[in-house]
């Protein structure tokens, strides 16, 4: 509030005092930690609790049979059965148990913890940012110079992608499956991601064409569409089951040895 005087002076009285913009964040943030602190606290203690509970067991059995041997303690071990050989059912005849594959004998994908983790921060961050950002300066892309926090959701979800790529298709071409069976399901899904993208940039308004064009080609989902086909592509023709295998270079190698040819030999010329 202003007020003037008949000396012709102001006077700046405070209405309220001011607010800390940087409270939801700090408060976001102590929550967040809390929550980490919390689970890896009650994991600990679990562990903890689990081996103080199976000691005790192995307590109670030694009081029970003081003149048990170690031997007899020692946990079983199940037979393995012999490995079977698949045969060929003779004609006229029903293939027997030991020739029939047991599906459920394929083992169980392992996550990458980190990447999930570091996956699910993207997300998050990238809904944030997409909501508005708390009116936060920095929560919000940078006009031409410069670089923000909403500037690295990007570049964030293309390098999560670059670390699938070769996983992926590592463990399609060890599984057997074709390259060209494996190709044709990179470019379809390159396909959907860029038509994904043009969809998605018809929302605001309906799409017009002739002389009244308003499309946008480009968008985030196209650019990912055409970098996952080029690098999903190169690491499918440069795939080998085993990496360390001798024999057969890869296509980055040889693109960075062209390349460091031709600028010598225009340095050279210059």
């Amino acid at each position: 509030m202003i007020e003037e005087d008949n000396t012709s002076k102001c006077i700046v009285t405070e209405a309220a005092a001011p607010v800390n913009i940087y409270l939801p964040l700090l408060i976001a943030l102590f929550i967040y930690i809390a929550l980490i602190s919390f689970s890896f606290v009650f994991g600990t203690i679990r562990k903890h609790w689990r081996h103080c509970q199976e000691s005790k067991g192995s307590e109670l059995l030694v009081r029970e049979s003081p003149h048990a041997s170690v031997e007899s303690m020692a946990p079983k071990i199940p037979p393995q059965a012999p490995p079977t050989t698949s045969t060929p059912p003779t004609p006229g005849m029903s293939p027997t148990l030991s020739s029939v594959s047991n599906p459920t004998s394929r083992p169980q994908r392992q996550r990458l913890k980190s990447l999930d983790t570091f996956r699910g921060i993207s997300i998050v961050l990238m809904i944030f940012v997409n909501s508005g950002g708390g009116k936060y300066y920095f929560f919000e892309h940078a006009i031409w110079d410069g670089l923000c926090v909403a500037d690295l959701v990007f570049p964030w979800f293309l390098w999560i992608m670059g670390v699938c790529v070769p996983i992926s298709v590592k463990s399609q071409v060890k599984r057997g499956i074709p390259k060209l069976k494996i190709f044709k399901y990179i470019l379809i899904r390159s396909i959907k991601l860029i038509g994904l993208g043009i969809l998605y940039n018809t929302l605001d308004q309906p799409a017009q064409f002739g002389e009244n064009a308003n499309l946008r080609i480009p968008g985030v989902l196209q650019r990912f569409g055409i970098c996952y086909f080029v690098s999903a592509t190169l690491v499918l023709i440069s795939m080998t089951v085993n990496f360390t295998k001798p024999g057969g270079r890869a296509v980055s190698t040889v693109i960075l040895e062209v390349t460091k040819k031709k600028y010598f030999f225009f340095s050279s010329n210059t």
